[in-house]
C-alpha cells in the first residue's frame, strides 16, 4: 500500500505537469480503486465483520499532522442579532450582540463563546444579490458581500481569522436542486457569462480582502455542484443545467479570477470545489471525475469538499471510504464542508419552528445531547483518520442559527426566487427555521455538552490520554446504517476534560413540572424534565423516589446518577415538584349584564356583516373584560402593548414591530360550554380550529354565541410567537337575530 502511494504522489505530480498524462492516469487510479476495494472486500468477508478492519487497519492509523479545521459556518449570524435587536447589523454594538447563552449562564458574544471552545474557522455563504427588485431581503441570512465582510470583522474582535468564503454564484441558496443564475446574469451569451464570473471572483476577493484585511485561508467554488451551476431559468445552451462539464468550464474562470487576484496581491487562498453527500461513493467518484479531469478543474484544485449530515448521508464508513479514494485516486486532501446533527426532534409551539421539514418521515433515530456528543465525535476521528497527512477537518452547518424574530431560512420574497416556475411551492412552501434543533446552542439559546467534544478533540492521542468510552453517553440504536458501523461504536472520548465530574444543579433551568393529567405521572415528568432541561444528558441521570397525593395533586420525584454515569456529580438531593392542575373554563358571562337582571341581548339583522362590531360596541368599556385580555394575553410577552378598540375591534399597539394587532375572534359552532382550556386560559389552536368557524352573517334566531379571543400569530409578520398554545379569554353574549 506504501509503494502503490508514492507511485501515485509522483504521477499526480507528472499529471499537473503534463495534461497528456491525465487520461492514462485516471485509468490506471480506477483500476487501483477497484482492486483494492475488491480485496478489501475479499478479507472484510472472510473475517465476516467490520471489526476486522477497524482493529486491523484503522486503529493503527498515523496521524503525521496535528492542523484540524474546527469550522462553524455562522453565515446566519448577522441576521439573527438584527431580528433579536430590531437593528440593522450596522447599527448594532458589542452589547446588542451578546444574546447567546454560555455555560456559565452569561448572556456572550457567539464568538467569544466558539473561540472559548475552540472553533477556530468560519465559512461563509456568499450571493450576489439576495434582494428582490423592491430591496426586500430574501432571507436566510441576506449574505451579500458587505454581510459577509462584517461578520468576518466581528470574528476577528475574537481572534478567529480563518475563513471559508462559498460563492454559490446565485442570488439565494445553491444546492443540488436550485443553481440559479444570479438575475443580472441571465441575459448574458456565453462568453458574456464567463467573463463576468471571472471578474466577478476577483472583485469579490479584493474587496474582501481589502475591508477585513483577511485572505480567505478557502475559497469554494459553487455550493454542492454535483448536478451543475449557473442554471438558467430558460435552460438554454449556457445553462450548467445536470451539465457538469459547462459547469466545469465556468469554473476554471472563476478560477482564473482567484489566480488573479493572488498574482496582484501576492497572497495563497486554497480552492476548492463542493459536492453534497447523498451519492453512493461510485457516483460521487464519477462526479469528481467529470470536474477535475474531463472538466481540468485538476488545474487549480487544492482541496475538495463534502456534505456529510449523518441523518442523511451515510455511517462514518461511507464518508472514510470517500475521503480516502480521493486522497488515494487525485492525491487531494478533502474536508466536511457541511456537518450538523440534531440535538432533539420534539418540536417547540412556536410559529417559526419547521424543524420537521428536516427530519422526515419515519425515523428511527432518537436524538439527545447525548447521541449528539457520540456521533460528533465519531466524525472527527473519521475525518482525522481519513486524512492522516493533510490539515483536515469540518464546518458545522448553520450551529448558531436560533429562534430570533424573523429570521428563517426564506421570506415570501426568497421562495418566489427559489421556485420560479413552480407557484403550487411559492404557495405551500413553509418559511421559518428548520435548524434550530441542530445546532450547539439548545432552544432557550444556551450552549450545549456538545462544544466540549470538539473543544477537547486532539488528532494526536498520547498513550496518558484519559480516555472515555463513548458509549456511556450513547448505547441506543441511531439509524440502521450505523448499527455496523465500528467507528462509530468504539469512538471514544479523550483527554482531561472528561476527568472531572461537573457538578449536575450547574445544569438544570426548572424543576417544577406541570401536568394536566395524572395519566402516566412518571413518564411524563420524566419527559417534561428533559424538555424543560435541554442540557441534562439523560444517559448519566435516573429518576428515584416518586411520591403523589392524590388529594392535593401534587407529588414529586428525585434525581441520581446512572450506572453509565461518568460525567456529573451530585452534592446534595435535587427533587422535581410535581403538579397536576386539571382543565377549567372560564367564560366572562355578558348574556345577563342589565340592571334588571333580566337577559341582556344583542340585536342583530341577518344582512348585517358587520354583526361583529355590534358585539364590540356591547363589550367594549368592560372593565372585567378589558382586564382579562391584559391579564391573560398580553402578559405572555416581554415588551408593553396597550389593548384599545380600533374600528370597533379589539386591539394593540405592537411596539417591537412598529404596528396595530388585533385580536382573532373564534366564533364556536354552537352554545354549548365546552371544557376545552388545558389551565390558565390556554387553549389549543388545533382544538380552537375544530369547534369554531367564522360566519359571515348570523341566522336568524335568538341564542347565545360562546366567542374566543387569541392573538393572531403570523411569523411573517409578527415573529416567532406560540401558535399550539394560545392564550385565550372567552366570552358568552346573546344575540337576537332578525331578517
Amino acid at each position: 500500500m506504501k509503494i502503490k502511494k508514492i507511485i501515485m504522489k509522483g504521477l499526480v505530480k507528472l499529471m499537473k505537469n503534463n495534461k497528456i498524462l491525465i487520461i492514462c492516469f485516471s485509468i490506471f487510479a480506477t483500476i487501483s480503486i477497484v482492486i483494492s476495494t475488491f480485496i478489501a472486500m475479499f478479507v472484510l468477508n472472510k473475517k465476516d465483520d467490520q471489526n476486522y478492519w477497524y482493529n486491523n487497519f484503522y486503529s493503527n492509523i498515523k496521524i503525521n499532522n496535528s492542523s484540524f479545521i474546527k469550522g462553524a459556518d455562522v453565515s446566519s449570524y448577522a441576521e439573527v442579532v438584527e431580528q433579536m435587536n430590531h437593528k440593522s447589523f450596522e447599527e448594532l454594538s458589542d452589547d446588542n450582540q451578546k444574546i447567546y447563552i454560555d455555560d456559565d449562564g452569561e448572556y456572550k458574544n457567539l464568538f467569544e463563546i466558539l473561540a472559548k471552545n475552540n472553533f477556530n474557522s468560519i465559512r461563509l455563504r456568499l450571493w450576489n444579490n439576495p434582494y428582490d427588485d423592491k430591496g426586500n431581503t430574501y432571507g436566510g441570512g441576506h449574505n451579500d458581500l458587505e454581510t459577509d465582510i462584517w461578520i468576518t470583522n466581528q470574528a476577528k474582535k475574537f481572534n478567529i481569522k480563518n475563513v471559508l468564503l462559498d460563492f454559490h454564484f446565485s442570488d439565494f441558496w445553491a444546492d443540488p436542486n436550485r443553481q440559479y443564475l444570479p438575475k443580472e446574469w441571465e441575459n448574458y451569451s456565453t462568453n458574456e457569462l464567463k467573463n463576468v464570473i471571472e471578474k466577478y471572483t476577483y472583485n469579490t476577493l479584493k474587496t474582501f480582502y481589502q475591508k477585513t484585511g483577511i485572505v480567505p485561508k478557502t475559497t469554494q467554488l459553487g455550493n454542492e455542484i454535483t448536478r451543475g451551476a449557473f442554471w438558467s431559468l430558460k435552460n438554454n445552451s449556457k445553462s450548467g443545467y445536470k451539465d457538469v462539464l459547462q459547469t466545469a468550464d465556468y469554473l476554471n474562470y472563476a478560477a482564473s479570477g482567484v489566480k488573479t487576484f493572488e498574482s496582484e496581491f501576492n497572497v495563497k487562498t486554497d480552492l476548492a470545489i463542493h459536492i453534497d453527500g447523498s451519492p453512493s461513493i461510485t457516483r460521487w467518484m464519477d462526479t469528481l471525475d467529470e470536474y477535475l479531469i474531463k472538466g481540468k478543474n485538476v488545474d487549480w484544485v487544492d482541496s475538495v469538499g463534502i456534505t456529510y449530515y449523518p441523518d442523511w448521508n451515510g455511517n462514518n464508513l461511507k464518508l472514510y471510504n470517500l475521503m480516502d479514494s480521493i486522497k488515494t485516486k487525485y492525491n487531494l486532501k478533502s474536508y466536511v464542508s457541511e456537518y450538523a446533527v440534531p440535538y432533539t426532534y420534539e418540536q417547540t409551539n412556536l410559529v417559526v419552528d419547521i424543524s420537521s421539514s428536516q427530519n422526515g418521515s419515519g425515523e428511527l433515530a432518537n436524538p439527545s445531547p447525548d447521541s449528539q456528543i457520540k456521533l460528533t465525535s465519531s466524525v472527527m476521528e473519521t475525518i482525522s483518520k481519513a486524512n492522516p497527512d493533510d490539515e483536515t477537518g469540518f464546518y458545522w452547518w448553520e450551529p448558531a442559527w436560533i429562534f430570533s424574530g424573523k429570521s428563517g431560512w426564506s421570506t415570501r420574497e426568497g421562495i418566489y426566487y427559489s421556485e420560479p416556475n413552480n407557484e403550487s411551492n411559492q404557495k405551500s412552501f413553509m418559511v421559518g427555521n428548520s435548524w434550530w434543533n441542530r445546532g450547539i446552542f439548545d432552544k432557550n439559546k444556551e450552549v450545549l455538552p456538545v462544544v466540549e467534544v470538539v473543544k477537547n478533540f486532539s488528532r494526536i492521542v498520547k498513550t496518558d490520554d484519559y480516555v472515555v468510552d463513548a458509549n456511556n453517553f450513547y448505547n441506543e440504536k441511531y439509524l440502521d446504517y450505523f448499527n455496523n458501523d465500528p467507528i462509530f461504536n468504539n469512538t471514544k472520548l479523550i483527554g482531561d476534560y472528561w476527568k472531572t465530574r461537573k457538578n449536575l444543579i450547574n445544569y438544570i433551568r426548572d424543576t417544577n413540572i406541570i401536568l394536566n393529567s395524572n395519566n402516566n405521572i412518571v413518564e411524563e415528568t420524566e419527559r417534561e424534565f428533559l424538555s424543560k432541561n435541554p442540557l441534562i444528558l439523560k444517559s448519566q441521570i435516573k429518576f428515584i423516589n416518586f411520591e403523589f397525593d392524590e388529594i392535593t395533586n401534587e407529588g414529586s420525584l428525585q434525581l441520581d446518577l446512572s450506572k453509565n454515569n461518568v460525567y456529573y456529580k451530585i452534592d446534595n438531593n435535587i427533587t422535581i415538584k410535581i403538579k397536576i392542575i386539571t382543565k377549567y373554563l372560564d367564560i366572562i358571562d355578558f348574556t345577563n349584564k342589565s340592571s334588571t337582571n333580566k337577559k341582556h341581548t344583542i340585536d342583530i339583522k341577518n344582512s348585517d356583516t358587520n354583526w361583529l362590531n355590534k358585539i364590540y360596541n356591547s363589550i367594549s368599556k368592560d372593565n372585567i373584560f378589558l382586564d382579562k385580555l391584559k391579564n391573560t394575553i398580553l402578559d405572555k410577552y416581554n415588551y408593553q402593548r396597550d389593548y384599545y378598540f380600533k374600528n370597533d375591534a379589539p386591539a394593540f399597539w405592537d411596539k417591537e414591530y412598529n404596528i396595530d394587532r388585533w385580536l382573532r375572534p373564534w366564533i364556536q359552532k354552537n352554545d354549548e360550554k365546552i371544557d376545552i382550556m388545558m389551565f390558565n386560559n390556554i387553549v389549543e389552536y388545533e382544538t380552537l380550529n375544530d369547534i369554531c368557524e367564522w360566519r359571515d352573517n348570523l341566522t336568524i334566531g335568538e341564542y347565545d354565541l360562546i366567542i374566543y379571543f387569541t392573538n393572531d400569530v403570523n411569523f411573517e409578520l409578527y415573529g416567532h410567537e406560540n401558535w399550539k398554545y394560545l392564550s385565550t379569554v372567552a366570552i358568552s353574549v346573546s344575540v337576537n337575530v332578525s331578517s
